[in-house]
Order: structure tokens, then sequence, then C-alpha cells
């Protein structure tokens, strides 16, 4: 304790030592020690004179020792402080310290104001967002004092807007509200319905029947502005809405069935009804326009035809009257699925003599959930299918065990859960060697010619392109050409040697491949044309003999024959005399017998 009481009066002896050492010194604003009485005045009891007064960085008070001290010498806002949108702001920091170099802040809201270091504080076209509270500061380097808070307010009033829920059922409560805000606050309300006083206050609510329908606006004003609201156009619906509005997709595509009930709030019968549709999921680039029809009011059904299948629909209906029209009732409904479209670029990649690779782009539309694709194939025009892929994802699909330069029908399905839909083009594989000539043949041989015949190969793979017949000696490599690139099946070949076999090739080609055929024949022998002519002259001569003998023992036997039966008549008659006679008659023509014999028969 009495550490702390030793303490204090050293710290007292500090104060006083320092005060003697500053007496001499000049007083601030022209009054001196002597004035002050050298120890009149103090600080929080401390006598103090008017130096320890400005080295303290305070002010003298011009009529005493007396130091400016905890708030008597705080700076003062001056100027506009409740200003207009737009207008002109001026704030003024006001000082009792005339010192020049005195310094200056502004602040908003607690936050420092960049830029701004004057006294005076100016901003053009006032908004309203910067209605807040400013203060400024003061500082002369040693001692910095802060004024009070003035609060800087806008005057403002907004456009008034129209709100609340704009189609009301005949009889029904219509509640409308007068939006607006202002500085100061708005003092009025007032309602025009189709330009024509309706009446005032901050809200309209109104039974309403069809005389209410029309266009609604109301006007604020908060004592300095005025202001009006757009009009806002309110109808009557009568009556209420179509009931039990429903819609079934058909299992045919692009077709809704939609049914409905008789509005059950009615003043009369209904005129007619307006249903209404509009595709919610379309494409981009399609038409998503709604499409309306008109129904006579007995009709409690109707079937929509030409939809976009597996799609989904908004359908709205309304009821029309003598007077008036009903809210609109609305739902959502999907078609079934439809007939997808056909795959698109159906092409082959690389084929070869027996094989190629089916590809193709997607559908633009399934119409229904995919389930796959299917590839067939079938020679072309045959109806017999051979599966190449089925139920795949992938677009692709290769086909092995063709026939060479053979046209083939490939199809390929697209399927979703109802339906699908076949695309069909034809594709021919690539050539391929030909199969060889048939029935290579001589038509006709002689001792130094040929004329070759065949028959066609069975199969050209390919386009043909001609036959080329050559031919050499048996095991000869030495060809030559008989007929080159010829479409007839024959070819004749001159100038060979008698008895001499000959290899002879026949080569088909079609444009890519050649396939031959080699078959060895012999020409026929020659003729010695002396030796014909004397050998047709022996046998001339031969046959001449022999027809004279033959002749020769023809009648010498015929005439033996008549001797004999003459005897046999004359030994009927037993005459001696026809004996004799018989033997002179027997003896007289033995010499002309064959003069007898050979004249006869020339004659006849």
């Amino acid at each position: 304790m009495q550490r702390q009481h030793y303490v204090i009066a050293l710290l007292i002896g500090w104060i006083y030592l320092a005060t003697v050492t500053a007496i001499d010194g000049d007083c601030w604003q022209g009054v001196d020690c002597v004035t002050c009485g050298g120890w009149q005045g103090g600080i929080y009891g401390v006598p103090v004179c008017c130096a320890y007064c400005e080295k303290s960085g305070m002010a003298l008070r011009p009529t005493s020792c007396d130091c400016l001290h905890n708030g008597d010498d705080k700076p003062k806002i001056s100027g506009n402080s409740t200003i207009i949108d737009n207008e002109q702001l001026e704030l003024k920091c006001n000082s009792i310290w005339g010192r020049s170099f005195t310094s200056y802040k502004w602040f908003r809201n607690g936050m420092v104001i960049n830029g701004a270091t004057n006294e005076m504080y100016q901003t053009i076209n006032f908004k309203r967002e910067g209605a807040s509270h400013y203060f400024c500061q003061v500082s002369n380097g040693i001692l910095t004092k802060t004024s009070d808070i003035v609060t800087v307010t806008a005057l403002y009033l907004e456009k008034p807007k129209v709100v609340g829920k704009t189609e009301v059922e005949m009889y029904g409560l219509l509640i409308l509200y007068c939006e607006s805000h202002g500085v100061p606050a708005i003092n009025s309300y007032e309602w025009f319905r189709n330009g024509k006083t309706l009446g005032n206050g901050l809200s309209v609510r109104l039974i309403v029947n069809t005389i209410y329908a029309g266009s609604f606006s109301c006007e604020v004003s908060n004592g300095i502005f005025k202001k009006l609201s757009d009009p806002v156009p309110v109808t009557v619906l009568f009556p209420s809405t179509p009931a039990n509005l429903s819609a079934t997709h058909l299992y045919k595509a692009g077709k809704l069935y939609v049914n409905w009930s008789e509005p059950v709030h009615t003043n009369g019968d209904v005129r007619k009804y307006e249903l209404c549709h509009k595709l919610l999921n379309g494409d981009e680039g399609m038409n998503t326009n709604e499409h309306c029809h008109e129904l006579d009011g007995k009709v409690t059904a109707m079937t929509i035809i030409g939809l976009r299948p597996f799609s989904a629909y908004q359908i709205t209906m309304q009821a029309f009257y003598e007077e008036g029209l009903s809210q609109k009732a609305a739902i959502n409904a999907s078609t079934y699925e439809g007939v997808p479209w056909n795959v698109q670029n159906l092409s082959v990649n690389e084929p070869t003599s027996t094989s190629f690779e089916v590809e193709w782009d997607p559908p633009e539309n399934i119409f229904g959930i995919f389930q796959g694709y299917t590839v067939e194939h079938s020679l072309a025009n045959s109806e017999s299918l051979e599966v190449g892929c089925q139920d795949i994802i992938q677009r692709s699909c290769k086909i092995d065990g063709l026939k060479p330069y053979t046209e083939y029908d490939v199809q390929v399905t697209v399927r979703n859960q109802a339906f699908k839909n076949t695309t069909v083009e034809t594709f021919r594989t690539k050539t391929a060697v030909p199969s060889n000539v048939q029935n290579l043949r001589v038509n006709k041989s002689t001792s130094t010619s040929f004329e070759l015949e065949w028959d066609p190969p069975e199969n050209i793979f390919g386009i043909l392109q001609g036959y080329t017949v050559e031919y050499s000696l048996a095991n000869s490599e030495s060809l030559e050409v008989g007929c080159q690139n010829t479409f007839q099946r024959r070819c004749k070949i001159d100038g060979l040697k008698p008895y001499t076999e000959y290899d002879v090739q026949v080569t088909v080609r079609n444009q890519a491949f050649k396939n031959t055929t080699v078959e060895t024949f012999r020409t026929r022998t020659a003729v010695n044309l002396a030796l014909i002519i004397g050998g047709s002259v022996g046998i001339v001569v031969f046959i001449t003999l022999c027809f004279v003998a033959f002749y020769w023992f023809y009648f010498r036997t015929r005439r033996r024959k008549d001797k004999e039966m003459k005897n046999e008549e004359q030994e009927e008659e037993g005459s001696e005399i026809y004996d004799e006679g018989s033997m002179i008659y027997n003896e007289l023509p033995e010499e002309g017998s064959e003069i007898y014999a050979v004249l006869p028969e020339l004659s006849v």
C-alpha cells in the first residue's frame, strides 16, 4: 500500500515539473499565463495553465484558462438531410477548431466514404439507396473528434402495381391490392375501373358478376408525390369448369380418348366447349402451339387424332355460356407407342466376295422404348430370310457365308415395345474367280483344223469380259491365240498338223479374275488321192467281173433245166422221131445259146 502511494506521488511530481517548464510559453488564442493567473483552471482536478491545454491538443476557452473537453469541441453537421430522389445532397462538417492543419473524414453507416476528405460532402443526383446515417470526423494530428450521427432521408414514391387473382368465377370474391412504397409513407389510395372512380383503400374486395369485368387501376399519394398504376384486366368466369376431365391413350399411335362431365355450378345450358391440346415434350423446332376444337355443349367425349406417338400432351377444356365462360380444366396425358421411323443411311462397310458388314444410323424417332435391332438377309427377290444378328443394341452387323458377286436383300428391323419397322436395301458381294467353262469339245475336226465349242461356267462371279482360246502342241509352252475376248462359245482353229495332239485352253474372264480350262485334242489323218482313185477303179472292175460271172452262172443253170424238161416230154410221147429231132434240136442252138439267153433278158 505504501508503494502505491509512492508511485502516485512520483506521477504528480512529473506532471508538476512538466507544467512548470511550460509556464513561460504563449497561450493559444492570445491568452497568456499572466492573465490566467498561472495556476488557475484544471483538468480532472489537476491544476494546469493554458500551455498544458495547447500541448494536450485541446483548445483554450477565449475567456478563461479552462480547456475545452468532453464534447464541448465536437464538430456539428449542417445541410439538407431530407432530399428528393435525383437532387443534390450537401452536408458540412463544422468545427470550432480554426487551425489550418485540421483534416476531415466522412462516414456512411459506419464505413469510410472514399474520397470524402473535405469540410463539404456533396452528391449529385442523389439516389434513395444512399439514404442512411452519416457522421464526420476532424483531427489536428494529436486529437480526433467525431460529430453526432445525422440521418439523411430520401423522399420518393414508387409507381403502384395492382396485384391479385384477376380471373374470378361468377359471384366469386375479387380481391385486389395496390402495392407501392414511399417516403413519407403513403396516406391516400384511390381505385378506378375502366377509368371511373371505384373507391378508396389499400385493397378492393368485391362479389363479382359479369358487370365487374374490365380494367382496374389504383392511384397512391404521400403528400409530396402522386402516381397511377397500369390498368389490369379482370375476367369474370361463368360457370364452373367441366368436371372429371380425363384422357386415356388408345392402343393405336397418335390417338387420345378424352371424356368429361358437365360443370357442377351452372346458370343455364352450356352453349359449347373448347378443347385444346399442346405438345409438351416436342423436339427443338417442332410445333408446340396449342390446337383447339369447338364442340357442341351436349358432347362429353372426343377422340383426338393425329398426335405424335409416345409423347406428352397438355389438354385444357373450357365451357361457354350465353353469359361468360368457365375457367379452364387442365390435365396431362401421353399417347401410346407408335411405329418407329426407319433406320437411316443403311450401308455396307468393306465388303468381300463372301461377306460384308452392314452399318446404319438410328431412326430419328423410336416412338417408344427401344428394344433392339434385327438384321436379316436373303438372295435378291427371295423370300427365304436368314438371320444375321438379332436384338442387338449396336448399329452394325457382319454377315458371312455369302456367294461372290451376288445381290442380297438386307433388311434391318428396329423395334419398340409395341411396333417395328423394317428398312430394306440391296447389296452385292465383290467379284471372285469364275468357274471353269463346261464341256469343252471339238465339234468339227479335219486333219488341219478344229472347231471348238463349250458351255458357259456355272458362275461368272462378276461381269463377263469374254473368252480367250489359245492352243499349243501337246506339252508345249508356246501358245498361240485362236480367238480373243470373244463372247461366242465357239472358236475355229486352222493351220494345224494332221494327226497331231494339241493342248487347247479356254480362259473365261470377269472384271477382276480369270479361270482357264485345258483339254487335249488330235487332228485327223491325211488321205493319198492316187491310192483312192486306183482303189476305186479296182473295185469297179471287181464288181463288174462279179456281175458277169453271176449272169453266166445264172443262164447256164437255166438252160440245163429247160433241157431236162423237154426230155421228159419226149419220153412221155414215146416217139423215136421226136428223140432224133430233139437231138438235132438240142444240138443246133448250142453254139448260140448265149445269144439266145441274153437277148430275151435285154428285151425285157
